[in-house]
């Protein structure tokens, strides 16, 4: 008998959703046949309430325009009774299209990958079983029938208090999940030149890439601008994410760059690129982190945004895979530095290896298949 495992997201920047396709790639892998994932997106998604939608959508302009503000309602929203508000009032306005997809697929399991939907995902679980006329979740008794709760943490260095729901079990594991493309580790000198001539790019200059997250951000510019009028023999590779305006802005500056600078949209392909750069510069989100660490490419940190990503600069700076970089002047010298050292690069490149967690996705989809009365038959270790 398959079972179904239902994934819980939110197009609230790329993190979320990524993380959620790299569970159900390795969920789909190890188990194939007995079970089954399915991603629901109750904020964002086309049966999402439309006041809720319409204000998560806010966040990529948000974070992209005003990250002082985004930094105002992170922390203001970080305490035990604005949780219980927020809880509250999304059990009421996120949990319709849980239950659809509750009583559609009868999932063994739900995990959420989103702070804010495991207090819908709760309220819809604990109808799971309710006798007709039973419409409040407190009037409903347990059930051996309602699928286990799980959450997944895709933060890093700090982490709101909404993920920590009493209902949910967290895996013991650290790492964010990340897709297959990012699983092959860091590509050889023979084979990062193949991959920059397959992307169109010279394979025997010093490259880097440039990413701020899926939604892009002013930042991409700031540094992208620096690289290109002071840094002399590298080439640049500016991802833009979903931003368009960036991205025309960009193309500007690529015409006038003499074939030094190239610009891109949101890609699929994120692993190659990594994989090609030398240097990665980008702020310190957690599944950019992720990916890069685990393809071993040495990284930049030239901010965060406020709140959920304070503390991640620091994780990857003591690690040795990365420095921090405030500032044009700082960024310009850094990249010099490490142009003109290989053996630094080297070391950087070692150590973002030993940080990365390429290994999350498996075991976390270990962990999920076993809340869901699913075994392996080879577990892999959480310490692995």
């Amino acid at each position: 008998m398959t079972r179904a495992i239902l994934l819980l997201t939110a197009d609230t920047g790329g993190g979320h959703r990524a993380a959620a396709e790299a569970l159900r790639q390795e969920l789909d892998r190890r188990y194939g046949g007995r079970l089954v994932a399915v991603t629901c997106d109750p904020l964002t998604g086309a049966h999402a309430s439309r006041i809720v939608r319409w204000v998560c959508l806010r966040y990529g302009p948000l974070v992209r325009t005003a990250p002082w503000l985004w930094s105002l309602l992170f922390h203001g929203t970080n305490n035990p009774v604005t949780v219980a508000l927020m809880r509250r009032l999304l059990a009421r306005s996120a949990s319709a299209p849980i239950a659809e997809a509750l009583a559609r697929h009868r999932p063994s399991a739900i995990v959420a990958l989103h702070p804010l939907l495991t207090a819908p995902a709760f309220a819809a679980a604990q109808l799971v079983g309710a006798a007709p006329g039973q419409r409040s979740p407190a009037a409903v008794g347990r059930s051996s029938t309602r699928p286990a709760l799980v959450t997944v943490v895709t933060d890093l260095g700090t982490v709101h208090r909404s993920w920590l729901h009493p209902a949910f079990a967290y895996p013991g594991t650290s790492g964010i999940p990340v897709r297959e493309q990012f699983r092959c580790g860091p590509a050889d000198p023979a084979a990062r030149a193949a991959l920059r001539v397959a992307l169109g790019l010279d394979p025997d200059r010093f490259v880097v890439l440039v990413v701020a997250g899926a939604e892009g951000g002013r930042g991409v510019r700031e540094w992208t601008r620096a690289i290109v009028s002071g840094t002399a023999d590298v080439d640049v590779v500016a991802v833009c994410g979903r931003d368009e305006r960036l991205r025309t802005s960009l193309e500007s500056l690529a015409a006038r760059s003499r074939g030094r600078l190239v610009v891109t949209g949101f890609v699929e392909n994120m692993a190659d690129w990594l994989r090609s750069a030398d240097v990665l510069v980008t702020k310190a989100g957690p599944g950019t982190i992720a990916e890069a660490t685990s393809c071993g490419v040495p990284m930049l940190l030239a901010g965060h945004l406020p709140g959920q990503e304070r503390g991640n600069t620091e994780i990857v700076v003591r690690a040795g895979a990365g420095r921090p970089v405030r500032g044009r002047r700082q960024l310009r010298a850094q990249l010099e530095d490490l142009r003109s050292s290989p053996a630094s690069l080297d070391r950087m490149r070692v150590a973002a290896l030993r940080l990365g967690r390429p290994a999350a996705s498996t075991q976390i989809a270990d962990l999920v298949a076993r809340a869901a009365g699913v075994h392996a038959q080879e577990p892999v270790p959480i310490d692995a």
